[in-house]
């Protein structure tokens, strides 16, 4: 199977994994640091810094984003990050 392949059947199954949120949380925090680092840097003076609420935060919106989009060191972190066991058999993935 193609890396492609297994990121596109997690992402399927993302809405019923279970996550270790403190993680996922530090590493949402950081992305939004490193925007606001950005931001700074390109517009100057912002009006105010983003914050994450962890109440509002949708953790496995999140989850897809970095799956389908981050980097390779995004995704392994993102994969430490997931408590659910995982099977795969004939080549589809599914949560034990």
């Amino acid at each position: 199977m193609r890396e492609e392949e297994i990121l596109n059947q997690l992402v399927k199954v993302m809405d019923q994994v279970d996550f270790n949120k403190k993680g996922v949380f530090e590493a949402m925090d950081h992305e939004v640091e490193k925007f606001n680092k950005l931001s700074q840097a390109i517009f100057g003076k912002t009006n105010g810094k983003q914050e994450i609420n962890p109440n509002k935060a949708d953790i496995k919106s999140y989850a897809k984003y970095i799956l389908l989009e981050g980097s390779r060191d995004e995704k392994r972190e993102m994969l430490t990050n997931l408590k659910s066991k995982f099977i795969l058999k004939d080549g589809k993935i599914s949560i034990k």
